[in-house]
């Protein structure tokens, strides 16, 4: 590979690490919230699981995907592992 394109890999790389590092830091301040809805639900009563709410978020999230031409399928997989994380969390919680 010439240098050009060794510092076009480099560059886009620098960009797809940025955005990596992006979506961590939102992931953390998601996962550093459950403990506090895990208090609150406690505190009102309310069940750790809400499936309508999850099948909401999931049909939300599969509009949002066909808007942004990105595969439904794939954006749901994402989702369902960080509600399936953030309920472990609060349930740690408990």
């Amino acid at each position: 590979m010439k240098r050009e394109g060794n510092l076009q890999l480099w560059s886009f790389r620098q960009v797809i690490n940025q955005i990596d590092n992006d979506i961590i830091d939102l992931i953390e301040a998601r996962f550093a919230l459950m403990p506090d809805l895990w208090k609150f639900k406690k505190e009102n009563n309310l069940p750790l699981e809400h499936k309508e709410r999850e099948l909401e978020i999931y049909e939300k999230y599969k509009k949002l995907a066909s808007e942004k031409w990105i595969d439904a399928k794939v954006l749901v997989k994402i989702f369902f592992n960080i509600i399936e994380e953030s309920k472990k969390i609060q349930g740690d919680n408990m």
